[in-house]
């Protein structure tokens, strides 16, 4: 009878274990090429194919061009960075350039959430969104890889 007892409770805290596990957020960390491939624009939306709303995104790649200058749309300095693996360059508030340059290795974390944008729901990144526009990524969401 203690057996029975005892697989009940290990065969409870299995599928307990499995349902959280299912509810929790999905770490991935992807080159920028691979987050920009599987970022799908179509029918009017736009949305990622392996991610949903919530998930956390760590990208890791090598810087292989930076740049940095006065945005007067955005009224500050912004940093463009292009990586090793290709896609499209990030835009980071502020200049980094004194911080990072080309041949660093950097980790950028981001999280996908849905927008509103003209009447349809899309998925787009927090860090990017300022609850109207596209906007550059905060300095902070960028790391030298360890």
């Amino acid at each position: 009878m203690k057996r029975v007892g005892t697989a009940l409770l290990v065969g409870t805290v299995i599928i307990l274990s499995g349902c959280l596990a299912g509810n929790q957020e999905k770490m991935a960390t992807w080159t920028v090429k691979e987050v920009w491939d599987d970022y799908v624009r179509e029918n009017g939306t736009s949305y990622f194919v392996s991610l949903e709303p919530g998930d956390i995104v760590t990208i890791k790649d090598i810087i292989s061009k930076i740049s940095s200058k006065y945005d007067p749309h955005y009224m500050d300095n912004i940093t463009y960075i292009g990586f090793k693996s290709g896609g499209a360059p990030f835009l980071f508030e502020g200049d980094l350039t004194g911080d990072y340059q080309v041949g660093d290795e950097v980790v950028i974390t981001l999280q996908v959430i849905e927008i509103e944008v003209d009447g349809r729901t899309d998925e787009f990144f927090k860090e990017m969104w300022d609850g109207r526009d596209v906007k550059p990524v905060p300095a902070s969401a960028i790391t030298h890889a360890e």
